[in-house]
Formats: structure tokens, sequence, C-alpha cells
């Protein structure tokens, strides 16, 4: 799977987060890439490309979870993108590369929520590309995108500063109350009737 940050033919298939959960044996594990491969990874087979097969200890992922105060996600990452979008060619390369280079950092950090919001937002953009009126898919882009990183700017995913443990999921919130059906809505899979635990699957929004 292409995953450099430079012009190429976009990914056309949905990518998917999903994360998986070993209570009995304290893990978890993440994978990112497209469904049916990721089904195929998770049935066993090693063959299956994905961007990402990574297994943790349980809770690294709410521990590690990004945290964008400064919003360097939309400064550095999206805004670029956005004016290369609406520039002419020449102009082009020069966004296009500095958007690059903040998303090739974040994708090497060896994160996997990094990764797969970078990954998503330069393909995005690429698909963006493709349509002959630019400024519709432009808006659609920085819509999709902007969800995306938003759960790394507010207070919906929060720790107590006292102990340090993640605070009650407030699902209940105003955010989700005037939310996007699709990004509240929660997909489960069951590989298989060996395994018991549950898969988390995510596309359109971190929340779920």
């Amino acid at each position: 799977m292409e995953n450099q940050f430079i012009r190429h033919e976009p990914c056309f298939e949905r990518i998917l987060f999903v994360l998986t959960l070993d209570r009995k044996k304290m893990k978890e594990r993440i994978l990112i890439g497209e469904e049916q491969q990721i089904r195929f990874r998770l049935n066993g087979s090693q063959n299956a490309e994905v961007l990402c097969d990574m297994t943790r200890p349980l809770g690294t992922f709410l521990i590690n979870f990004e945290r964008d105060t400064d919003r360097d996600w939309n400064l550095y990452g999206l805004s670029p993108l956005r004016q290369a979008l609406h520039s002419n060619r020449w102009k082009q390369p020069e966004l296009e590369q500095a958007a690059s280079e903040f998303l090739w950092e974040k994708y090497l950090s060896n994160d996997p929520l990094k990764m797969y919001v970078a990954f998503r937002i330069w393909n995005s953009y690429l698909l963006a590309r493709e349509p002959r009126d630019r400024n519709a898919a432009c808006d659609r882009f920085m819509d999709k995108m902007s969800r995306l990183t938003g759960v790394f700017q507010n207070e919906t995913m929060s720790f107590d500063r006292e102990t340090g443990k993640p605070k009650q999921f407030q699902a209940g919130s105003l955010y989700f109350k005037g939310a996007p059906s699709e990004d509240t809505r929660l997909d489960l899979w069951f590989p298989d009737n060996r395994r018991t635990e549950e898969c988390v699957s995510a596309y359109a929004s971190l929340y779920p």
C-alpha cells in the first residue's frame, strides 16, 4: 500500500482504523488498512496487506492519545493542502511540500493513530484533486478531515489531573447532540467463533 507523501495514484478503497482488546492478556491490537485485508489478517493471514498491525499493552491507545491544543494538524497539515486545491499549479508544489513534511513526521512517529490520520489526510487530498469541480471537492475534503482531527482538540477525551485516570466518556455532550450520525456510529466486528474479542472499526470519526 502506497504511503509516501508525494503525488501518486490515490487509494480509492476505505481505509479503516480497527481496535481490538484482549482483556485476558491485557493487550490491545490496532490494524489499519482496507476492510477485507484487515479481516484476512485477523483470521491469521500474514500475507494480507495492511498499513499497520501493532499489538501493545492494554490502555496505550488512551494514554498516548494525541492532544493538539495548538491546532497544528489544521495549521500545518490541512491548511496548506486547502490552499493548494485553490492555487494554480505553480504554487501547489510548495504548499504540498509543507504539508507532506508535517504529515511524514507524524507518520514516522510509529503511533498508529498519527499514522492513520496522516495517511487519511494525504490520500483524501489526492482524491480531492481528481474531480473537475475543485472547489466543491476541497469543501468535502476539509469537512471530512476536520472531523478526523477535531477529536484531538476538544475535551471529550480528558483525564483527571490529580489521578491521571480517564474521565467518564460523556456521549450526551453538546458535541454529540449536533454531530452527524456517521461520526457517532459504532461498528463492532467479531472475526470468528474461536475468539470472543470484539473489534471496533472507525472511519468517518475517531470518537467511536
